[in-house]
């Protein structure tokens, strides 16, 4: 028997015994230093709409002067990447902070696991600052004039390397390994659900398809925070924190520390800036480890982790409306679609039964696509799609596949106010012609009409009306 096995059975007989955390430290050992971690650049998140024109959008510094863990071009890129795809303008800061003239063009300051230049290759106890006190002064005062500070320490040693820079904020790093189970796998889940995810403007978001129902982290620190910030992640009462004197070593005399009232992440007005100060980077980034292991935002595990960044970045920038939704001259027909959602009530044939249908249609690739879902999870029916042009012509075209085997393509147009898709579809190996027209009213809602001569005849299917999201 392996010792994950082992493992397995123990966690079976519901035991939390000291032997059984020992195995979680040991099998289920990806965040240590040992491990190879590495940048997913695989990972792609599909941005509903942009905040900012591409490379127009306020500065995002990512610190590199401090021997961060993290940066803009490592383990940070994820990261940075997705931010640019939102509009920002994310830079490396690869000088020390000596000066408030070294922050002058940046909007947002980014500190992820930094470290005091003794730990670099020694994460034992003491832990000092990674930033002196010089360093501290100039930062906190460049919040206080309206600067937006985004710091995150993970476990031990890089809380304590943050713990000066915090404190000028009234935030306090507990200096150990957080965890909310009886390991440090599964991930820590912090949900509206089960409590531990608090309402405020980074969960809400600023559209109805931002909305955040939970966020997964990766081990990390905990944190007091002060008391009129907003808490955001929320340890539960039983919560605790091993405080070893080396990272990941662990044995019966550790010291451990309860974590009531203990928070992952807050945020907080200072000045006439903001501060966001978490507990965990990986959230924050996609990561692969010991080759295939996901971590972070392309893990299955943290759906919304994306989102919740980009929230996060809104609410420090400040942002409340976001650009003009960016289309292809010859797409530019489409654009009444594209608004947060739509939202129908679909009846069935007989009249007898009424489910909910959820259409969305948001515009990719920088305006040269215009993609298509729509989902009636009452009949368990899916379906994703495409307009885009035809190559090498001026033609729209439409395409899109369903859950249930189903097929359409078609070409595109506009006649008499309405936008029209004529084409063939393919439902259960038969192939028929089909015409789609969608209508917009003054009142603002959408009527969508479905004909089909499925039967040799041209006959009238659905007629759906749509009503906007919020």
């Amino acid at each position: 028997m392996t010792i994950l096995q082992l493992f397995k059975r123990s966690l079976k007989g519901k035991t939390t015994s000291f032997l059984v955390l020992m195995f979680t430290f040991q099998c289920i050992s990806i965040f240590t230093s040992n491990a190879q971690q590495v940048p997913d650049t695989s990972f792609r998140f599909s941005i509903h709409q942009p905040a900012y024109l591409k490379g127009k959008g306020p500065v995002i510094l990512i610190d590199e002067a401090h021997h961060n863990f993290h940066t803009r071009t490592g383990g940070f890129l994820p990261f940075a990447r997705l931010m640019e795809q939102d509009g920002y303008r994310v830079k490396s800061l690869d000088k020390k902070i000596t000066g408030a003239e070294v922050l002058k063009e940046c909007n947002i300051l980014v500190i992820v696991n930094s470290l005091n230049v003794v730990n670099v290759d020694n994460w034992i106890l003491p832990t000092p600052s990674a930033f002196t006190n010089e360093e501290i002064e100039i930062i906190r005062q460049w919040v206080e004039n309206g600067g937006s500070l985004f710091l995150v320490a993970d476990h031990m040693p890089f809380a304590g390397a943050a713990t000066d820079l915090g404190k000028a904020f009234g935030f306090e790093f507990i200096n150990g390994f957080a965890m909310t189970g009886a390991g440090f796998w599964p991930p820590s889940v912090f949900s509206h659900q089960n409590g531990t995810l608090q309402d405020s403007p980074v969960t809400r978001g600023l559209k109805e398809y931002e909305k955040i129902d939970s966020v997964v982290t990766f081990t990390g620190s905990a944190l007091k925070v002060p008391e009129h910030s907003m808490r955001v992640l929320s340890f539960l009462d039983e919560n605790i924190s091993f405080q070893p004197d080396t990272a990941w070593r662990f044995n019966p005399t550790t010291k451990q520390q309860k974590l009531m009232g203990c928070q992952q992440g807050a945020i907080l007005s200072f000045g006439k800036g903001k501060v966001a100060v978490f507990g965990e980077a990986a959230m924050f980034t996609a990561q692969l480890v010991n080759g295939n292991f996901r971590v972070g935002f392309n893990s299955e595990l943290a759906p919304q982790n994306a989102q919740f960044a980009l929230n996060l970045m809104h609410w420090l920038d400040g942002a409340t409306a976001y650009q003009e939704v960016m289309l292809n001259e010859k797409l530019k027909f489409l654009k009444p679609l594209i608004v947060n959602g739509w939202l129908a009530d679909y009846k069935s044939p007989d009249g007898k039964s009424s489910t909910k249908v959820i259409r969305r249609y948001e515009s990719i690739w920088n305006g040269e696509v215009v993609k298509f879902s729509n989902s009636n999870t009452g009949l368990k029916y899916f379906e994703e799609g495409y307009f885009y042009l035809e190559d090498g012509t001026d033609k729209v075209l439409f395409f899109s596949v369903s859950n249930r085997g189903g097929a359409m393509k078609g070409e595109v147009g506009f006649e008499e106010g309405k936008i029209t898709i004529k084409g063939q579809t393919t439902i259960r190996s038969k192939t028929f012609d089909y015409k789609n027209t969608i209508e917009f009213s003054p009142d603002g809602s959408m009527t969508d009409s479905w004909f089909q001569d499925a039967s040799g005849s041209w006959k009238s299917g659905h007629v759906i009306e749509f009503s906007k999201t919020k």
